[in-house]
Parts: C-alpha cells; sequence; structure tokens
C-alpha cells in the first residue's frame, strides 16, 4: 500500500511538473545574459558624479500578455567619482532588482517606465555595508537582440533616465550601457586587427631584406 501512495505521488508530480513547465512557457519569457558595461552621471544639489557600473549573470522573466518584466541579478559594482573633488567611492551590489512595462508590442526594443533597488553591498572594498541602498525611477530603453532559439538577449544599447534616493539622497540621473558580449567582441576584433597588422609588417620587412635591391646575407 505504501508504494502504491509513493508511485502515485511520483507521477502526480511529474505531471504537475510538466503542466507547470508548459504554463510557465506559454506564458513566460525566460532570458539571461552575461551583463553589461555602462556610464552615467548622478547630480545632486551642488555635487555632480561620473559613473562606472557593471553589472554580471542578468536574469529576466516577462510575462507575455501585459509586457511586464522583471529583473534580478546577484553582482553589481558602481563607481562613482566626484567632479571637480577629490575622492571616489566604489561599491559592489549583491541584491539587484527591479520591475519594468513596455508597453511597446515588441521583444527587441523595450521603452518604458521602471523601478529598482540595489542593497547589500561591500564599500570600497574594505568592509560590509547593509544599510546603504539606491532607488531608482524613471525611463529605461533596451534595444536588444536575441539569439540562440531567442532565449539569450544581447543587449545592444540600454539607457536609463530619473529619480535616485542613495539612502536618502534625492539626485537625478542618466545612465547608457552596453552589452559585455560587444565590448569583448570589439576588443577581440582589436586585438585581431593588430596581430594581422604584425604579420603584414614582418612579411613586407622579409620581402624588402631578401628583394632584389638588397643583397641576401651569405
Amino acid at each position: 500500500m505504501a508504494k502504491k501512495i509513493i508511485l502515485l505521488i511520483t507521477f502526480i508530480n511529474l505531471f504537475y511538473g510538466i503542466y507547470a513547465m508548459d504554463f510557465l512557457d506559454k506564458n513566460f519569457d525566460f532570458s539571461f545574459d552575461i551583463g553589461n558595461f555602462g556610464y552615467g552621471m548622478d547630480f545632486s544639489g551642488d555635487e555632480t558624479y561620473h559613473e562606472f557600473s557593471i553589472s554580471m549573470a542578468n536574469f529576466f522573466v516577462e510575462h507575455y500578455k501585459t509586457n511586464i518584466g522583471f529583473m534580478i541579478s546577484p553582482f553589481k559594482f558602481i563607481g562613482n567619482i566626484l567632479i571637480d573633488g577629490y575622492y571616489d567611492f566604489d561599491y559592489l551590489y549583491f541584491l539587484n532588482a527591479g520591475f519594468y512595462w513596455n508597453p511597446l508590442d515588441s521583444r527587441n526594443i523595450i521603452f518604458g517606465p521602471f523601478v529598482s533597488i540595489n542593497y547589500l553591498s561591500i564599500e570600497n572594498w574594505s568592509g560590509f555595508n547593509n544599510k546603504r541602498y539606491i532607488f531608482n525611477t524613471g525611463l529605461q530603453l533596451i534595444w536588444r537582440t536575441h539569439i540562440k532559439d531567442g532565449r539569450f538577449p544581447l543587449r545592444i544599447l540600454g539607457s536609463e533616465v530619473g529619480y535616485r534616493n542613495i539612502s536618502g539622497r534625492d539626485s537625478f540621473y542618466f545612465t547608457i550601457n552596453l552589452d559585455l558580449s560587444i565590448l569583448a567582441l570589439f576588443w577581440l576584433t582589436v586585438i585581431k586587427g593588430e596581430a594581422h597588422d604584425i604579420i603584414k609588417e614582418n612579411e613586407e620587412y622579409e620581402r624588402h631584406r631578401t628583394g632584389p635591391f638588397i643583397p641576401r646575407d651569405p
């Protein structure tokens, strides 16, 4: 009797899992990207900051019918440099999440309102900070393309503009970011081009060194 109950529970869980996956596939779009690199500026009263950021392992869930999406990332580095100042500060956040709505009926262009938060950080690579937070809200624009059967988005260009609250301090900000894959591809192209130039210069050198106007070495 016990074996039959265990077997019945196993089949119920199996079919429920299959149904749940079918339900999720029909109603939600799951996607992932390796991360992005961004630059922006933060305006708070008389102080203005340059901001550099790197976000790693971004996971997205979007509802097909409402175009409401959720994003979460376990790693986001934000570095700020005070313009006309003498100090900077760095933070590595471990809880990064946000909601957004895309009124456009497009998977490759997202343009609409969003809210996000960054929390739980290491400050200046020296200590853990569980009191500092960043709350953002405003408009975002993301231009991306999907590869590998549409499961992996490549964020060609992204931007945010809006209001920000950093642990009670009000500011306005904007950022522009690129997918890390784009930067990696650009870097590899540069390296490949430099290597090709070096090889071509060596070939030219060897050709002229042994050409008809320069005697060969004995």
